[in-house]
């Protein structure tokens, strides 16, 4: 016979087998809810991962329709590169160098920040800039 850890007193065979089983089971059941939380929580992490794939694919594609926007039938867009002098800017060179296809002069110099992947205006004399312009009829 063994002894109930709790009161100290002999308990029958079937009564030790009856909460050896109890435990068993509360640990069984205390291991699905484990595997269930981790499951949810990498279907949490996955649906996260997705949606900001999703939304940069979107970004990406809403800045190549933007330029897809100012396409002109028989034009042709072409790039060259410029030599930067002192004294220029973005606006100065947007001025210099577009053509009829863009809206405005920030929708030009929107490009070539995207082109060159420029963060702001600052852009140094004796660098080099692509820029975009079209030809044909």
């Amino acid at each position: 016979m063994d002894r109930d850890w709790r009161t100290g007193r002999h308990m029958m065979h079937k009564d030790v087998d009856a909460m050896r089983s109890c435990r068993t089971a509360a640990k069984a059941v205390r291991v699905l809810e484990v595997r269930r939380e981790k499951q949810i929580l990498f279907a949490a992490v996955i649906t996260a991962v997705m949606l900001m794939l999703a939304v940069w694919c979107g970004m990406r594609l809403t800045e190549h329709a933007a330029a897809a926007d100012n396409l002109t039938p028989g034009r042709t867009k072409c790039f060259h590169s410029i030599l930067i002098h002192e004294g220029d800017t973005l606006w100065s060179i947007a001025q210099r160098e577009m053509t009829s296809e863009w809206r405005d002069s920030a929708s030009y110099i929107d490009e070539v920040r995207l082109i060159n992947q420029l963060d702001g205006d600052s852009i140094m004399a004796g660098a080099y800039l692509v820029v975009p312009f079209y030809t044909g009829t």
